[in-house]
């Protein structure tokens, strides 16, 4: 019985211990892109999510960016061009070379704009 209580006890802090590991992310913000393999679960999807897919932007309405698929697959053509981030329309505006309203421009951190454009160059893996 006390074996038991000892694995028992041992899986209940290791899963809290793992759980603790994982960041929580409350804004845009607090989002930072590694120098290369930037994840798009982890990094872009993230901070779209945070900075550009709310209601009145990117939403049900309008061009959505809330999935992996609306980016790359769009009605007006795609948002991005993996492998290609000068031809990639998301960092022409995030580069304030294209109008865009609201302006985001400022809500960017310029990690994130490079990040963004890492991951564009790096192919805009779905990963």
């Amino acid at each position: 019985m006390r074996i038991i209580f000892i694995i028992f006890f041992s899986l209940t802090f290791i899963l809290f211990y793992e759980s603790c590991n994982d960041p929580i992310v409350t804004s845009g913000k607090n989002i930072v892109f590694p120098d290369s393999n930037i994840s798009y679960q982890y990094h872009v999807q993230p901070l779209l999510r945070y900075t550009c897919n709310y209601p009145g932007c990117h939403d049900v309405n309008n061009p959505v960016m809330a999935t992996y698929f609306d980016l790359i697959i769009a009605d007006a053509g795609s948002i991005v061009r993996p492998g290609d981030p000068d031809r990639s329309r998301l960092i022409y505006i995030l580069e304030g070379k294209e109008p865009h309203v609201p302006y985001v421009y400022w809500e960017i951190t310029e990690n994130q704009r490079k990040g963004l454009r890492k991951w564009i160059e790096e192919g805009a893996q779905n990963n």
